[in-house]
């Protein structure tokens, strides 16, 4: 078991972050930073040791691994240990055919474990967006994503779960255990899931994807609800659609400026994705519908991995996601509309259809801009605001992190949260595990629980959208929303075209910066995708080497944070592969990026000669890299 003490407070904040940008004097007030040390086991008994020392020091366990969600369910409020489980990785399983499962570890990635499947003959039934989370963090967080049309939520592939207890104990439970709902979506804070046991299924033999045009969200209501009554609504053995996802024309607008050309009509669209669906029966379905080109609506289905990729047009990117009845869809956008026109927000919708076309998971992305604090503030109270307003249509947060505890009863109404609440102090009475979220209060400061507390929160946000409504009724001058086009181009610019970055200059002030760097300090979605694939934090298991922490570290020194040279020279620990721009959801051009970045470390902190010889030797003789080339 590998257990880094943190002494340096970059790599402290690292660990303590997550996919949402939080604006620094935010974050310090309400935050602060918690994390001591970083524990990465890579057995099971290491987490049952990890979690034992914990409880005999009364410090608190985080567990962490991809850090792929913007909710703050993985940074820490109290002080103690982080938990990353990205190492505990291992596919157990290699023949699916006999029991149509699979076995893996809690660390496994989606990708990793789709890539064990495929020369088998198998596949998923369904899995996230984020291709590089872990399963054990799909488990505890969301659930649905891709395939939800058919086969539902994650849950329903579960056949078990092994979780450690906050006790260090080891527990095997089935999907019929009544204990094993305490563990699906709650974010680490019974246990941590440690092993689980995954329905698998035959590859399917064909599959075609669909991109229908509509003129109207009415029109896509309708196709809905006749698709519901032609009974083609797939039960698991037939082979209607497996996935089905909405996009606003915001959204198509999107599309279109991250290619560059006009290749969608900015419309209403449904995506469609058939498995052995016959001619006739996709025909039947799609009938008096316009239909877009084949490689577009194959284009969309690539993309499906790539949800942050819109964070390329600006300089931030916020979401409001909701699950709500299909029913109280129209209303909610609607309403959400008005809203985003009286604020100066236009609102990209990305919706996924849930099982039987009842309820439907609402993803309404924001374009904003990080260095433009005010204006972020603004939409990141449009993104409570949106959440809230989920809830006057029967709707609920897909999740609650730190962020979304104000609704925690949109989620836990009263009597079920009693239920959850009487579990977790009796399996954790020291409020250990995951301190601080939804069922315990212990780690967060003051102006956090206020910050938090729903009785101050909701009647806030529904003052805040009756003005907007109220605006909106007696005048048609609203805000005129931010304009964000795609960058142009990765190009030097001069130093004085920077709004507040503070870069080493020339005393002429005419020092040119690296744009590449700044743009993409900026444009980076924290996603983690580079994680798995970066030799150097393979060998080294520290975050401050892969693409995400290098850019932490580079918005850091070019904002003219002071840092330290030992965090400095491990900037250097880089082989140039570049397989972290392969991987790149907002397909940042990473290779330059590090040119730039140890050009200029290398001007304020020198060139660590010895640091480099000894990574390049350990990269050679490592285990980890050789199962890495043989991965690529």
């Amino acid at each position: 078991m590998d257990s880094k003490n943190l002494n340096s407070l970059l790599i402290q904040d690292i660990y303590s972050q997550d996919l949402s940008e939080i604006p620094g004097f935010i974050r310090k007030l309400l935050l602060g930073q918690s994390t001591q040390s970083v524990i990465q086991p890579e057995t099971v008994e290491e987490v049952c040791a990890a979690i034992i020392q914990a409880k005999k020091e009364q410090a608190a366990i985080t567990p962490r691994a991809m850090a792929s969600w913007a909710l703050g369910g993985v940074t820490p409020l109290k002080k103690g240990y982080v938990l990353d489980l990205k190492h505990l990785n291992r596919i157990e399983t290699t023949d699916p055919a006999k029991q149509h499962s699979v076995i893996v570890e809690a660390g496994t990635t989606w990708d990793d474990l789709t890539r064990t499947l495929e020369p088998l003959g198998f596949t998923l039934y369904t899995y996230p967006t984020s291709r590089f989370s872990t399963v054990g963090g799909w488990i505890s967080t969301g659930g649905y994503g891709v395939n939800s049309f058919k086969y539902g939520h994650l849950s329903n592939q579960l056949l078990w779960i092994e979780v450690v207890k906050p006790d260090g104990q080891i527990k095997k439970m089935s999907s019929q255990t009544p204990e094993f709902k305490y563990f699906i979506g709650t974010e680490g804070q019974m246990g941590i899931i440690t092993r689980a046991c995954l329905k698998v299924r035959p590859q399917p033999a064909a599959q075609t994807v669909r991109l229908l045009y509509y003129s109207s969200f009415k029109d896509v209501v309708n196709f809905l609800q006749t698709l519901k009554k032609k009974n083609v609504n797939p039960t698991p053995i037939s082979s209607g659609p497996t996935g089905i996802r909405y996009f606003n024309p915001e959204t198509m607008n999107h599309f279109n400026q991250l290619l560059g050309e006009p290749l969608f009509k900015i419309t209403h669209a449904l995506l469609i994705n058939f498995e052995d669906a016959a001619k006739d029966e996709r025909e039947k379905i799609m009938a008096a519908t316009e239909e877009a080109p084949v490689h577009l609506a194959r284009y969309l289905w690539h993309e499906r991995f790539f949800p942050m990729k819109a964070k390329r047009l600006g300089r931030g990117l916020l979401a409001a996601e909701t699950i709500l009845p299909v029913e109280q869809m129209a209303a909610y956008l609607n309403q959400a509309e008005t809203l985003a026109r009286t604020m100066g927000i236009t609102l990209a919708h990305d919706i996924h259809i849930l099982p039987e076309g009842a309820k439907a998971q609402a993803i309404s992305l924001i374009l904003c801009d990080q260095i433009k604090t005010i204006s972020y503030l603004d939409h990141l109270i449009a993104v409570l605001m949106l959440t809230r307003l989920g809830h006057q249509y029967q709707g609920q947060p897909y999740g609650l992190g730190i962020w979304n505890i104000p609704f925690r009863e949109m989620v836990y109404p009263k009597t079920k949260w009693s239920v959850y609440q009487f579990y977790k102090k009796q399996v954790d009475p020291l409020n250990l595990m995951n301190p601080g979220k939804s069922f315990s209060t212990s780690g967060r400061n003051l102006l956090l629980r206020l910050a938090l507390n729903p009785l101050l929160v909701k009647p806030a946000l529904d003052i805040f959208i009756k003005i907007n409504s109220w605006l909106s009724k007696i005048s048609k001058n609203t805000r005129v929303a931010e304009d964000f086009s795609p960058p142009s181009s990765f190009k030097e610019k001069q130093i004085g075209q920077t709004e507040s970055l503070n870069v080493p200059s020339e005393s002429d002030g005419n020092l040119k910066v690296f744009a590449t760097l700044e743009n993409s300090v900026y444009t980076c979605a924290r996603c983690g995708s580079c994680l798995p694939v970066c030799p150097a934090y393979q060998v080294t298991g520290n975050e401050l080497v892969s693409a995400r922490g290098k850019l932490i570290f580079a918005r850091k020194l070019l904002a003219g944070e002071k840092l330290n040279d030992a965090d400095a020279q491990q900037i250097f620990a880089c082989l140039h592969c570049r397989a972290c721009e392969e991987v790149c959801q907002t397909e940042l051009p990473l290779g330059e990026c590090w040119d730039e970045l140890e050009k200029l470390v290398e001007e304020k902190f020198g060139w660590p000669k010895e640091l480099i010889e000894k990574f390049v030797a350990e990269v050679e003789t490592s285990p980890k890299y050789e199962k890495l080339l043989a991965r690529r």
